[in-house]
């Protein structure tokens, strides 16, 4: 089984997401910061994550936090270790694999999978073939990101990743195809 995991910037598309149930919804707002969506977090079954700041998501009662490797320099490991929330953290590679273990995380995302056009390419495509042997060596769940949409995401899931995390391909879909990806997804039946 994996799972889906939406990332939007939007509080519009946060709202859709969550009202489709996606069982992973990340809110990534770099500019204007995080609104009040407490009320939605308690309101849905999908796990509410907020990206960059560990302060927004406890106030907000979000499930999980997701921190970059920069945002790793502002938190101490001992702030981190007291949490009470799940914490997810983004990787490239391996020696940023070993850096994220440090801190404890629940889980790590690691990619970009293939080019994406969601965000600068600030690394190369990782492929499926690297990402299988990081699901291997990882004792925690590991989700795919970048550049992944329905048609490559059978690859992905054949890894063996926990959950594949979606931008763009999640963003211009309708609420049928989003819920038929989730349900393909779950069985794997893609």
């Amino acid at each position: 089984m994996t799972y889906l995991y939406a990332i939007t910037p939007k509080t519009s598309r946060f709202h859709f997401y969550t009202s489709l149930n996606i069982p992973f919804v990340q809110f990534r707002d770099k500019i204007n910061g995080v609104p009040e969506i407490l009320p939605v977090a308690e309101a849905t079954s999908s796990k509410i994550i907020i990206n960059d700041s560990l302060e927004d998501a406890q106030r907000l009662n979000a499930w999980g936090v997701h921190l970059g490797q920069k945002d790793l320099e502002r938190y101490p490991k001992e702030v981190l270790s007291k949490r009470s929330i799940k914490l997810g953290i983004s990787t490239h590679d391996f020696q940023e694999i070993d850096r994220a273990m440090e801190f404890n995380p629940d889980y790590i995302a690691f990619g970009p999978i293939y080019n994406t056009i969601s965000k600068e390419m600030v690394q190369p495509p990782k492929g499926t073939k690297l990402l299988k042997e990081v699901v291997k060596a990882v004792p925690i769940p590991v989700i795919a990101i970048g550049g992944i949409t329905r048609d490559n995401s059978r690859q992905v899931a054949d890894t063996g990743v926990y959950g594949i995390a979606s931008i763009g391909a999640v963003g211009n879909m309708e609420p049928e195809e989003i819920i038929e990806w989730m349900e393909l997804l779950k069985e794997n039946h893609l």
